[in-house]
């Protein structure tokens, strides 16, 4: 009995540590040396009954993320990325009696944006030193077992019985990205997983488990047979905001983003925001314990400049809400004017650089600005109070007019200024 006995413990010991393994993070391999996203969104279809309303904008900000943390970007987008006054003599339009070639996503220039751009982009590189992460917004369709996305110019099977050669392929798209030079691949697709044509049965993956191979991932933003949605309050797609927030959450120093940290926060979000309605399937499934995670770049505040005689104008949604642009560490600022602002009370500047900047006026009183540095700014009637974090802050050649600063402790942990330009200029005296 005892023999048993212990036996059995032994085995129920063996089987903690096997789950414990499986269960056991990754470790975090550095961001590889380059970094390569191919962005794509398509909200403006030919045929206008497919028109979406969030791609386009959500790549744009996707692009914009993912370029702070490093990442140099391929963008296709429909309608595409031109200035308006020029946006007639593009996609297709005819100029001097010449049609111009089309600029946006269309099946054509998808396939080239594959076949050469990308090829051009990571010729020389290092295969172990690169990554590669591709995201495509649009509608997706299955047919006869296949998955499809649909580009600018799809056609829809009501319309044209050749309705499948106007589609892209995934099964071309999977294996367009496979026979990329780079150690870590990344497909994350935010399309429809719902049947648009008769017969086509049970809707499978877009691209599929079996066909992941190596240090390769696939994100497909719903189940199959259901939709990706739209968010009115976001003014996103569900799965891009979650994205975008997965990319840009508030970190310490030098903070960097895991994958697979990305992967479970957007799929996890998703879900809840949508009451399981819609919920992304990730392949391989466990890839917590069967991927090696890598780091995607480390976080970094918006960098903000304008010219002596042209400041740029910060806007609200860049500086204020737990997601906002400035609420990660290190965001610099030169030659910018917070006056259309005017709250940022609870922004993170934390580690910040504030140089020819202009905050006459703004609202600091809940602002985390420790270790920041304030060089030749306007603080004219801005607030400051007890709840300002001012840490290690530096202020130098400020002007204090008319600042309210009842109960602002500049003297924590060195923080540094100039003691009698508070004195003559605040309106309201520090914390003594």
């Amino acid at each position: 009995m005892r023999l048993v006995t212990t036996l059995r413990l032994a085995g129920i010991a063996l089987g903690l540590v096997l789950v414990g393994l499986l269960n056991a993070q990754q470790p975090l391999a550095p961001a590889p040396k380059y970094r390569l996203a191919v962005l794509i969104g398509i909200s403006k279809y030919d045929d206008k009954s497919l028109t979406l309303p969030t791609p386009a904008a959500d790549v744009d900000e996707i692009e914009s993320r993912l370029k702070r943390l490093g990442f140099d970007v391929i963008k296709l987008t429909s309608p595409p990325p031109a200035a308006k006054d020029e946006t007639k003599k593009q996609n297709g339009k005819k100029e001097n009696g010449k049609r111009q070639p089309r600029t946006d996503a269309t099946r054509e220039n998808m396939l080239k944006l594959f076949r050469d751009e990308l090829r051009d982009k990571l010729r020389g590189k290092t295969e172990d030193e690169t990554l590669l992460l591709v995201y495509i917004a649009a509608h997706g369709a299955q047919d006869q077992g296949k998955g499809y996305l649909l580009p600018a110019d799809a056609k829809r099977p009501e319309t044209d019985k050749d309705y499948v050669k106007s589609w892209y392929s995934t099964q071309v798209l999977n294996q367009q990205i496979q026979s990329q030079p780079a150690k870590y691949k990344v497909l994350l697709i935010e399309a429809c997983r719902t049947v648009l044509t008769p017969g086509s049965g049970r809707a499978p993956p877009l691209v599929g488990d079996e066909d992941v191979r190596g240090d390769y991932y696939i994100v497909e933003s719903s189940r199959p047979g259901t939709a990706s949605q739209a968010d009115k309050e976001f003014q996103r797609g569900v799965f891009a905001h979650y994205f975008i927030e997965a990319l840009q959450k508030r970190g310490a120093l030098a903070d960097q983003i895991s994958l697979h940290a990305v992967l479970n926060s957007t799929r996890t979000k998703t879900a809840e925001r949508t009451k399981d309605e819609q919920v992304p399937e990730v392949f391989p499934i466990r890839f917590e314990v069967t991927r090696n995670d890598v780091s995607l770049g480390a976080r970094r505040g918006m960098q903000l400049a304008g010219t002596k005689d042209a400041p740029r104008k910060v806007e609200a949604k860049q500086v204020v809400g737990a997601t906002a642009d400035a609420t990660e560490p290190l965001a610099t600022f030169r030659f910018c004017d917070f006056s259309p602002v005017k709250d940022v009370k609870e922004a993170n500047f934390s580690l910040a650089t504030f140089e020819n900047v202009s905050l006459e006026g703004v609202d600091l009183t809940q602002a985390n600005l420790s270790f920041a540095v304030f060089k030749n700014v306007n603080l004219k009637g801005a607030k400051m109070g007890p709840s300002t974090i001012l840490t290690g802050t530096t202020f130098e050649d400020v002007n204090w007019e008319g600042a309210e600063l009842t109960g602002a402790d500049f003297r924590f942990l060195g923080a540094a200024v100039d003691e009698e330009a508070l004195k003559k200029a605040a309106k309201a005296p520090r914390q003594k």
